[in-house]
């Protein structure tokens, strides 16, 4: 039962909230299991909650308010509670439903009790806490099918969320592919190429702020692709415009990201990586392929690109990963970044970072094309601007020695001497 499309009251927060999928799906989560405990509804919840606190005259005509812990709200949040530890839920995972609970009360100004106190602190990760590029590589050998195998390396050398990545269309892979003039499905997974898809979108995730995301996925993933839905052609599934990138095998449909998160738990057993650092969560999962993304680019590039006119300080990495860069705004960021191209910079700059997010041997005319040549220029452009501002400054400070503090209108002409 999903009380999202039942429930008039959860129906109304959802609507004015206008949430997120896996927050939509956190309070069905939710409610399905109050449901269970207490056989009520949301909104028969809510309807108990209000009546409580409600004043009302005892049997000796005194007018009284419900005390919060003789109120059904009170006994509900530590049933709840109870229920979940009983299955097992750890403390970060009991702390969310329970203010998935209390949001939902909140918002019809129920007066809530003091809420339970978990233990949700969790340590930083570290680089030895990822898993590797070989973890990546040997993953593909526990995969059993080309869609999982393509659904590893797609995360891994996009850095997409999950959720991101369940949603995209045939329609998204032929927008990512349309500087190389194609058209079909038919059409790419014929194509020769070493190609290089360019994903501009706005992540699920952080929508409400604004960001987009822009990124790649390596020649040696869309290799995968490209046999996958060549695969499902030949099994004559469709691949229509509208239809998934990622077809779910018992739908048909789009998959979830419950989907992805089982394929990962049964790669992570195989690959026998146990749980990550603070015990919650297995070691081999998107998110730490994502983190592995990032610090692999982080690693390996440098995040000032400078051009003829002007220096443009841009934090790469944030782009690629649909974060606003520090100290940036999305406009500071975005408004400045061109149509793809095979010369736009961050391609260039994707393009040098192939040997890097690669599990197998990378072809030498793929890292040293016209892009990458580009960067080099870049590069040396860089390091010579910085040269210069290093001898005009000794210049400027031997100047200064000699004749006391130079007036900056001759300063140009001094320098020329």
């Amino acid at each position: 039962m999903k009380f999202s499309e039942t429930d008039p009251k959860l129906i109304n927060l959802l609507q004015r909230r206008k949430l997120s999928k896996g927050r939509i799906k956190q309070y069905n989560t939710t409610f399905t299991e109050l449901h269970e405990i207490t056989e009520k509804t949301p909104s028969q919840i809510l309807k108990i909650a209000k009546d409580e606190q409600q004043p009302f005259t005892d049997k000796h005509g005194n007018p009284r308010i419900l005390e919060m812990d003789d109120r059904t709200i009170y006994s509900y949040q530590y049933v709840y509670d109870r229920y979940l530890s009983k299955k097992g839920n750890g403390e970060r995972t009991k702390d969310e439903k329970l203010k998935t609970f209390r949001s939902f009360l909140k918002e019809y100004n129920i007066d809530l009790p003091h809420p339970i106190k978990y233990d949700t602190k969790t340590e930083r990760t570290r680089e030895e806490d990822l898993p590797t590029w070989d973890n990546v590589k040997k993953s593909l050998k526990y995969c059993k099918s080309l869609r999982d195998k393509t659904i590893v390396l797609f995360i891994a050398t996009s850095g997409m969320r999950e959720s991101d990545v369940v949603n995209l269309s045939i329609e998204d892979l032929i927008k990512a592919i349309k500087i190389y003039e194609i058209n079909t499905v038919e059409e790419f997974y014929k194509n020769e190429e070493d190609i290089i898809p360019c994903w501009d979108f706005i992540p699920q995730k952080t929508s409400k702020d604004g960001n987009i995301c822009i990124t790649y996925n390596t020649h040696e993933c869309i290799d995968y692709l490209k046999k996958y839905l060549e695969d499902r052609v030949n099994n004559n599934y469709s691949v229509e415009l509208d239809d998934p990138l990622f077809r779910s095998k018992k739908t048909g449909d789009y998959l979830n990201t419950d989907s992805i998160d089982k394929l990962f738990q049964k790669l992570n057993k195989s690959l026998k990586l146990g749980k990550d650092k603070n015990g919650i969560y297995g070691k081999f999962r998107p998110q730490n392929l994502r983190k592995l993304f990032s610090t692999t680019c982080r690693k390996n590039i440098t995040n000032v690109i400078v051009n003829k006119d002007k220096t443009t300080e841009i934090d790469i990495v944030s782009v690629f990963t649909g974060h606003t860069p520090p100290n940036m705004n999305n406009s500071d960021v975005y408004d400045a970044v061109s149509s793809d191209s095979f010369d736009n910079y961050l391609r260039v700059t994707y393009t040098a970072l192939l040997p890097f997010l690669s599990v197998g041997k990378v072809k030498i005319h793929q890292i040293t094309d016209e892009g990458t040549k580009k960067i080099k220029k870049l590069e040396k452009e860089n390091k010579e601007l910085k040269e210069k501002q290093s001898k005009n400054d000794e210049r400027i400070d031997k100047l200064e020695k000699l004749f006391g503090k130079v007036d900056p209108d001759k300063l140009e002409e001094l320098l020329k001497k």
